[in-house]
């Protein structure tokens, strides 16, 4: 279920709310007319290391492959 902040615009009260559609979240702003959804940014998980680090043998043995066939120029890391 999406989850959304709102904030009352009389008290400046802020929370957090789950609707099971985009519509009921449409038809409770209509009915609510001094409730604002607010846009806040979303969560992104950091990555510490390289993706490279955290693949298989196989796949690094591929793109040891690629690097091969691909050229004095090729801008493949391995």
């Amino acid at each position: 279920m999406p989850n959304y902040t709102f904030v009352d615009t009389k008290t400046n009260i802020e929370w957090e709310e789950y609707f099971t559609s985009y519509s009921a979240k449409d038809l409770f702003l209509s009915d609510n007319p001094h409730i604002k959804q607010k846009l806040v940014p979303l969560g992104f998980i950091p990555q510490n290391g390289s993706s490279l680090s955290k693949t298989p043998a196989s796949w690094q043995e591929h793109l040891r492959n690629v690097k091969k066939g691909a050229g004095r120029n090729s801008t493949v890391k391995t």
